[in-house]
């Protein structure tokens, strides 16, 4: 879904993976994958800020809840990666999924974030930082980017009673 984001889906480097999930759907064997991503599909009218209408477009609706299972999944797997140990299935995983939400907070958490916490994996297409608790290394906030653009936001800590 983040190659959906409206930021995103005109950007170079999103084009080769948009191409690729409009071949699966054309594909016989993917007819689930097709029926579910068709099935998100809605119009919806587009407005100014001053709110004038400008028209219908195609659009997308979200599975927040599905982005922050894989959130987590991603977060889980970075862990392991950068720290060498798995997160217990009890660590809780607090994720901000919307990337416009922490857009509006973007200074404040790339102070916190941009050091030498920072991984880029392929330039322009994903990279992370983290920063671990000095006084306990099982709590953490990463940002996870996509595109340059699609921003997640992730606090982990370990579970409350």
């Amino acid at each position: 879904m983040v190659l959906w984001y409206h930021r995103v889906a005109d950007l170079p480097q999103a084009q080769l993976q948009i191409r690729s999930m409009i071949g699966r759907v054309k594909n016989e064997r993917s007819r689930g994958y097709s029926t579910m991503l068709m099935g998100k599909l809605r119009r919806l009218q587009v407005r100014t800020a001053a709110g004038q209408i400008l028209g219908y477009s195609p659009a997308m609706s979200i599975d927040a809840v599905r982005i922050e299972r894989v959130v987590q999944r991603f977060v889980r797997g970075l862990f392991f990666h950068t720290r060498a140990r798995r997160l217990e299935q009890s660590t809780q995983i607090v994720v901000q999924a919307d990337p416009d939400k922490v857009r509006e907070h973007q200074e404040d958490i790339y102070k916190l974030l941009h050091g030498p916490n920072l991984v880029s994996i392929q330039d322009g297409v994903f990279w992370y930082s983290y920063n671990v608790a000095a006084d306990n290394p099982l709590v953490s906030l990463w940002l996870l980017v996509f595109f340059d653009e699609y921003a997640v936001l992730a606090f982990v800590r370990e579970q409350t009673a």
